[in-house]
């Protein structure tokens, strides 16, 4: 296990408060009701939230990147309809779960979610997962691959990356000039390139994490064809060709040689976020590939 910090994730308390205001909001927005709980972990305690029916099939789904568990079932309604559905806040990441701070570059992740699942009695479950989240993801699969029992993956970490050189020119750049000379026009630039098209909500959440979040650009470890040798179960892949993070052309090719099969790989439009009518469509794909016999 790697040496972990427990200093807050954010600059100040004030901008802590906006967070968990803004997860407050997000929650609210929900379309569906939720439960909350705790589960400890050998990291800290993950705040957990629930949603679905009780008696339906359970599942699990982990956010990206500084996200939260509110925001992620935003993106994903329909699988509560269908699943109990299980949504942790990343350590680390998010304001509800301690602020221990995980390494993505060694296996810890993957400990910490066989903790969270041990920790709401589930014994295998399915995955559906986003951006950094399939990242943390794919180190479950690499240190307890009989925990999943199937998979989704939506413009993925973890497997190949997009240009450093063209992620600083198109995000780091306008992040940072975003910070020092804030207004509406440069929060959208710096926002552009990762959206298919114009989304308030995600635009928000952009503008509260670059101003109060100590972000550390550390992604997570380059999956390897070994470590997923014991992954036996399908897997279900979207792959956005716009995406500055995770570009398909990069992605796919390597998907194929490490992912043992079933393996299925969909493209989709636009960039890192998909467009709400794309989101639509991921969703029903989710539903039907989950409940497909293999």
């Amino acid at each position: 296990m790697q040496k972990m910090s427990r200093s807050s994730i954010y600059k100040s308390s004030a901008g802590e408060s906006e967070l968990r205001a803004l997860y407050d909001d997000q929650l609210a927005h929900l379309e569906m009701p939720t439960e909350s709980c705790f589960v400890k972990t050998r990291f800290g305690d993950t705040h957990v939230l629930v949603a679905g029916p009780q008696d339906a099939p359970p599942l699990v789904t982990v956010h990206g990147v500084y996200a939260n568990a509110a925001y992620n079932l935003s993106l994903f309604p329909a699988l509560a309809r269908a699943f109990r559905v299980y949504a942790p806040d990343t350590m680390g990441q998010s304001v509800r779960s301690a602020q221990t701070y995980i390494s993505p570059a060694g296996n810890d992740y993957g400990y910490w979610l066989v903790d969270v699942l041990d920790g709401l009695g589930l014994a295998s479950v399915p995955f559906v997962s986003s951006s950094f989240g399939s990242g943390i993801f794919l180190r479950l699969a690499t240190v307890a691959p009989e925990r999943i029992s199937k998979a989704v993956l939506s413009t993925p970490s973890g497997i190949a990356n997009g240009s450093l050189i063209r992620i600083a020119r198109k995000l780091l750049i306008p992040w940072a000039i975003y910070l020092l000379v804030p207004n509406r026009d440069r929060l959208l630039r710096a926002c552009e390139p990762m959206m298919s098209e114009t989304d308030e909500a995600f635009i928000q959440f952009v503008d509260a994490m670059l101003r109060n979040v100590k972000m550390r650009i550390e992604g997570p470890k380059t999956t390897s064809q070994a470590e997923l040798c014991g992954l036996r179960v399908p897997v279900l892949i979207f792959l956005a060709g716009e995406d500055i993070f995770f570009p398909a052309e990069r992605v796919e090719p390597r998907a194929r040689r490490i992912f043992p099969l079933p393996l299925v790989i969909e493209p989709i439009p636009g960039g890192h976020l998909s467009s709400r009518q794309t989101r639509m469509y991921i969703n029903r794909r989710i539903v039907a590939f989950l409940k497909q016999e293999y």
